[in-house]
């Protein structure tokens, strides 16, 4: 008796989703909404904060949290980019993940990367959000 086995390949299916990221001299926390954006071009620094699989509707996903500074303009921001291989569309359990992603980030070297760019970066303008003056210890930096 002979059994065939036969696997099924699937193109890659990933969706992508940037959020800005506030960093002060002491935390570090997603500062607004995630949304579908492509910033590849735009990336200065990339680190990798962790990769996982997740159950998601009923089916597997892998997922990557990436930590990157952006150049947008004349200035320097600093954003989460998660991206999804999963076939089905990922938005509906984006708000779901924030929470999880946020203690990661909080575990995570990402906050260092920010101190360190900032101090490579002496004259570089980051993009400030309404929490706070970019370039000043203790107040927040964001995209």
């Amino acid at each position: 008796m002979c059994i065939l086995y036969m696997s099924v390949m699937r193109p890659k299916h990933v969706q992508t989703f940037t959020a800005p990221v506030a960093v002060s001299s002491t935390d570090i926390s997603l500062s607004g909404s995630w949304t579908r954006m492509n910033i590849t071009d735009k990336i200065v620094c990339r680190y990798s904060v962790q990769s996982w699989c997740q159950d998601v509707g009923g089916e597997h996903a892998d997922m990557r949290l990436d930590y990157c500074v952006v150049m947008t303009g004349q200035c320097h921001k600093f954003i989460a980019e998660l991206n999804i291989d999963h076939q089905l569309d990922f938005e509906p359990y984006i708000a779901q993940t924030s929470d999880a992603i946020q203690r990661v980030l909080r575990k995570s070297k990402a906050h260092s990367i920010s101190t360190m760019f900032q101090q490579e970066q002496p004259g570089a303008t980051f993009g400030v959000s309404a929490m706070g003056n970019a370039g000043n210890d203790g107040d927040i930096q964001s995209v």
